[in-house]
């Protein structure tokens, strides 16, 4: 597949996208495979997939966009976890509790 540059990455006006973005591959060109694999677990797949195709270069506003996804893998609801957090949900930056579990020490 392809790759595809991402381009004008501001990781103040999206701090968690620029993160993944770099955890991803940074700025120089990313496989294209690569980011339809994340967008399954972070963003938008359709998004994220008319965004690659047929192009070589993005901008960070519209890859931030499509992988602008609110966090699902802990919930405030259920038994579930052994610890409690709080982090932003969203874009709004409120924060707000969840449960989450921790890994056993070894």
């Amino acid at each position: 597949m392809p790759r595809v540059q991402v381009k004008n990455a501001n990781a103040t006006a999206h701090p968690r996208e620029f993160a993944l973005l770099h955890q991803l591959g940074g700025t120089d060109a990313i496989e294209s495979e690569k980011l339809l694999e994340a967008s399954k677990t972070y963003g938008d797949s359709s998004a994220v997939k008319s965004l690659v195709e047929g192009s070589d270069a993005v901008e960070f506003d519209a890859f931030a966009k499509a992988f602008a996804k609110p966090s699902q893998s802990a919930s405030v609801e259920g038994p579930d976890g052994n610890c409690l957090g709080w982090a932003a949900r969203d874009t709004s930056g409120e924060l707000a509790p969840y449960k989450f579990s921790r890994r056993e020490l070894q």
